[in-house]
């Protein structure tokens, strides 16, 4: 069982989206990432073998595994996480 935790980024990302995607959310990211986290992710692109994305309806969910925890970087639109990622991580 992994431990999941959320960055603050990723937290306020949530309090942006609509109460019962939040839910949605909040509960796929409970059940999927606690348990067998590799089985339901995809792994990101630009040479980031940690980090993970989790697709839950039109939003995803990019996080990174070590050990036995789970951080929770970022939430967002299927359009925009994906920019948000590079920006974040210096990558152009």
């Amino acid at each position: 069982m992994f431990k999941i935790l959320y960055s603050n980024i990723a937290l306020k990302d949530l309090e942006k989206i609509s109460s019962s995607v939040q839910k949605n959310i909040l509960n796929t990211i409970e059940s999927k990432l606690s348990t067998n986290p590799l089985l339901f992710s995809k792994p990101l692109k630009y040479g980031l073998k940690n980090f993970k994305s989790l697709r839950i309806e039109n939003y995803r969910v990019i996080f990174f595994i070590e050990k036995e925890k789970i951080m929770i970087l970022l939430i967002g639109h299927r359009k925009e996480i994906y920019d948000r990622v590079k920006r974040k991580l210096g990558i152009e």
